[in-house]
This record gives C-alpha cells, structure tokens and sequence, in this order.
C-alpha cells in the first residue's frame, strides 16, 4: 500500500473530482495521474531514441553539411535558367543572381520587379500608374 501527500490544493482538487462524480474515489485519481506521468515518460524516452538515432546517423556521415546541399542546389537551379532560356516563368526568366534577391520578399515588390511595362499594342495589355491603378486609354 502506498501513500501520498498531495498538499491542500491538491488534495481539494482530488476531493472535488470525486464528489463531481468524475472519479469513484481518491485513488481512481491518481491512478489516472501515474497513468498520464507513465505515458508522458514513455513518450518522451521515445522521443529520445529518435533523436539519438538521428544524431548517430549525422555523425556517420548519412548526412550532407546544409551548405554543400544548398550550394548543389544553386548549381542546379542556374543551370535550368541556362539550358531553358523559352521558360515562362517570370523567376527564370531573370539573372540568377536577381532571381535571389526575389525571394524572400514582400509579394508586392516582387510582382513590381516581375511585371513588365505595359505594352500598348498587346490587346490584353493595361497601362498602370505610379500607384499601380489602371490608366483608361
């Protein structure tokens, strides 16, 4: 048999859940307690292991520095731009080095930088103003 001083507050809060009706008794309660403390441990050492194992994989060289991948990906990413100069994609259409600078921004600027002046002779072009509203020809 085992027991617990739970302190005043805790022993009000354990006394309430019971005339409540939520548990039978007293010790339905803490067996319930130990019962969430068991399955948070137990969540948590498996948690650890995963991490542990993730650790040990990086440590065997399973993994790639983030800047080699980021670099290949760079290398990779200009060279479409090269090889593929009819793309319609605004952001390869552009220098790779402005394509950068593209990223990261507020969707405003970019669609500005991205959008081509206005061409008068397109049926489907539209003038737009300094405050990018519609110029009516």
């Amino acid at each position: 048999m085992m027991s617990a001083e739970l302190g005043t507050s805790l022993e009000q809060y354990v006394a309430d859940l019971v005339a409540r009706g939520r548990y039978g008794s007293k010790s339905e309660v803490l067996r319930e307690g130990v019962r969430l403390v068991q399955d948070r441990e137990n969540e948590r050492a498996a948690l650890t292991a995963m991490l542990d194992e993730a650790i040990n994989q990086s440590e065997t060289e399973l993994g790639r520095p983030a800047d080699e991948v980021f670099s290949g990906l760079t290398d990779k990413y200009e060279a479409m731009v090269r090889s593929k100069p009819e793309s319609t994609d605004p952001l390869l259409l552009r220098d790779p080095v402005e394509a950068r600078w593209l990223v990261g921004r507020r969707s405003t600027d970019v669609q500005s930088a991205l959008t081509p002046p206005a061409d008068p002779s397109h049926p489907h072009s539209v003038a737009r103003d300094a405050s990018d509203r519609r110029i009516r020809a």
